[in-house]
């Protein structure tokens, strides 16, 4: 690998301008409250490993013990509004369908069946998000949610880092620096795309993580999602989540 020779405060030299978060946006007309937008669901993590038992000569899959995973099925219900969607699956690594609901800003409440909320997040006032979703404590008892809008365009692809260390991309030639909670936008032409994933020290030196392609079709976007990797003796610090969607 060729020597970095980042310091201290140089990490910035990762960042590409105008593709990360904080740049002023340009002034959104009031939304109709009437207008449809869609939503989706993530959740981010490992899941545990797998048990089994043989009783009778015969194998059984243990559950996974209790807050080990995010729960198998929750409902999503609207302040006020009655539920959005019932009977949606939570798997990790792979995103729900899409769920229609109005437009303006309000929250949703996801529950377990009938329990009592387990998370509550506030949409943005209008356009299409993803609630990206991890374990935000010592196990899925304790989730933590990032609202992440989506402007659908082919060959969109979102970058979003929700590991605890600043990361370093390399992608289509370009260097993109994300610290935590930071996330950036780019495009592809449609072709396979190397990315590489570095974790960078204080004083910007890397550490390669992982290394993969990123491929799309025309009429798809994708987003890739950092986090913590939670896991059993993980062997990295940082899991990659890649998940794509037709427009």
């Amino acid at each position: 690998m060729t020597k970095w020779r980042l310091k201290a405060g140089l990490v910035t030299a990762w960042i590409v301008a105008g593709l990360l978060p904080g740049v002023e946006a340009e002034e959104r007309a009031k939304p109709d409250p009437e207008s449809k937008r869609r939503m989706w669901l993530l959740a981010v993590g490992e899941s545990p490993p797998f048990r089994q038992v043989i009783e009778n000569g015969v194998r059984r899959e243990l559950p996974p013990p209790p807050g080990s995973i995010p729960p198998r099925t929750i409902t999503v219900s609207g302040a006020g509004t009655g539920e959005v969607a019932g009977g949606v699956s939570l798997a990790l690594g792979r995103i729900s369908p899409a769920y229609e609901l109005a437009g303006g800003q309000g929250k949703l409440v996801l529950r377990e069946g009938d329990e009592k909320s387990w998370l509550e997040v506030s949409t943005p006032e209008k356009g299409d998000f993803v609630i990206v979703i991890w374990r935000g404590g010592k196990d899925w008892t304790q989730p933590a949610a990032k609202v992440l809008p989506i402007e659908e365009k082919p060959g969109l692809v979102v970058f979003l880092n929700l590991s605890p260390g600043t990361l370093g991309l390399e992608w289509d030639d370009r260097k993109l620096g994300l610290k935590p909670g930071q996330q950036a936008f780019s495009r592809t032409a449609g072709a396979p795309q190397a990315l590489r994933v570095n974790l960078l020290s204080d004083a910007g030196a890397p550490t390669r993580l992982a290394q993969r392609t990123i491929e799309q079709s025309a009429t798809e976007w994708s987003l890739v999602v950092f986090c913590r990797a939670d896991g059993v003796k993980p062997r990295q610090p940082v899991k990659t989540t890649v998940v794509r969607l037709g427009l």
